[in-house]
């Protein structure tokens, strides 16, 4: 089983087409221009301490779980994001679970306080002494080579990260130690250091962690835009013809969020807004994936099952043939306007809202040495 943590719903950007719904945060009524839209759920989505010392416990408790995506919303403005990734990097990874990865959007103008390692605290994070025991598929490229080639270095040299950090600005790593990607520079600090502080245009491959946690960016949020599904269109209301199954509760994982665990992390967003908790939401992580009603146990949903057609029907995952807003704008069904308050207003019809910004929110502050 697969999980996705959102560990918040908060975001340094507010986006129309967010699956989250983080845009809920800030997102204003048409009719009045200030009036918040639809009930306000998102005052506090940011996952508390304790309750992700219980995650820990249940997925210890669980021992099937494979890899867990640290998601969002943006994770990285989660306020206490440095000591929940110290908790399950510890905890968890390389023991009870094979992969973690933080998903962001790692955008620079959120990366000025040096959130990211630098190469000292990156060599002082990464779990080295668990390292056969993690999945490090999706840790792609010349990253996945480096931690091996460091590694590597450390156990030939008998050196402890702390003994191998004085040494990241003289060590030079041979070309053919890059698994054919060599880099523009042979130095480890530069190798070390990631894409974000590159000039543009600069290609080398993506090297980003926090607190030893890679860092993925999957897509640019300028190219999810281009092929992203109208998000508040439901095909139940629009007459779409539907898949028979969705794979997203295996492909992309359960959900676990501030207010418990979902099927899925759309299906989560959507539960809330049309208030189906009690069907869907669980207080504790199942034993198995299928105490969903409608999953079978290799986590492929059957969209029309009485078990999950309440939820699907408003998701456009669920479209054989997917609205993109490119083709379509940004319009809203009439579940969707029902559910928001805004059913019978035609100034929504075609757009959500009419020019609304993405917003950047105050860079996080991890108070550390760097």
């Amino acid at each position: 089983m697969k999980i996705e943590f959102d560990v918040t719903l908060q975001c340094n950007f507010s986006c129309l087409n967010c699956n989250r719904h983080s845009n809920f945060n800030d997102l204003k009524s048409p009719l009045t221009g200030d009036k918040r839209v639809g009930v306000n759920l998102y005052e506090n989505t940011d996952v508390a301490m304790e309750k992700v010392k219980q995650f820990i416990e249940d997925v210890k408790a669980n021992a099937t779980i494979d890899r867990i995506h640290l998601i969002g919303g943006e994770p990285l403005v989660h306020p206490h994001m440095d000591e929940l990734c110290d908790l399950i990097r510890e905890e968890l990874w390389g023991t009870y679970v094979k992969e973690i990865l933080i998903i962001s959007n790692i955008h620079p103008k959120m990366l000025k306080n040096n959130t990211l390692d630098s190469p000292e605290n990156l060599i002082r994070y990464f779990p080295w002494k668990r390292m056969a025991f993690i999945d490090l598929e999706h840790i792609i490229g010349l990253s996945h080579v480096m931690l091996k080639v460091m590694a590597a270095y450390m156990e030939d040299n008998n050196l402890s990260p702390e003994e191998f950090i004085p040494e990241i600005d003289s060590l030079e790593i041979p070309l053919g130690q890059t698994g054919g990607l060599p880099p523009k520079d042979t130095k480890l600090r530069e190798i070390l250091e990631g894409t974000y502080k590159l000039p543009k245009g600069d290609k080398r491959v993506q090297f980003s962690f926090f607190h030893g946690i890679p860092v993925i960016n999957y897509k640019p949020l300028s190219a999810k835009a281009e092929e992203h599904r109208c998000t508040l269109v439901a095909p139940y209301d629009t007459g779409q013809e539907v898949l028979e199954t969705c794979e997203v509760p295996n492909h992309c994982g359960i959900n676990y969020s501030f207010d418990g665990y979902w099927p899925c992390s759309n299906g989560s967003a959507i539960a809330r807004l049309f208030h189906l908790e009690d069907r869907y939401r669980r207080d504790t992580l199942p034993d198995s994936i299928t105490e969903w009603d409608g999953i079978d146990e290799n986590g492929v949903a059957t969209i029309k099952s009485d078990g999950m057609w309440d939820l699907c029907k408003l998701c456009q995952v669920a479209a054989k043939v997917p609205l993109d807003e490119k083709d379509h704008g940004r319009p809203i069904s009439i579940s969707y306007r029902k559910a928001l308050g805004l059913e019978g207003n035609e100034k929504v019809s075609d757009l959500v809202i009419d020019g609304h910004k993405k917003k950047l929110a105050k860079n996080p502050s991890f108070n550390e040495e760097v």
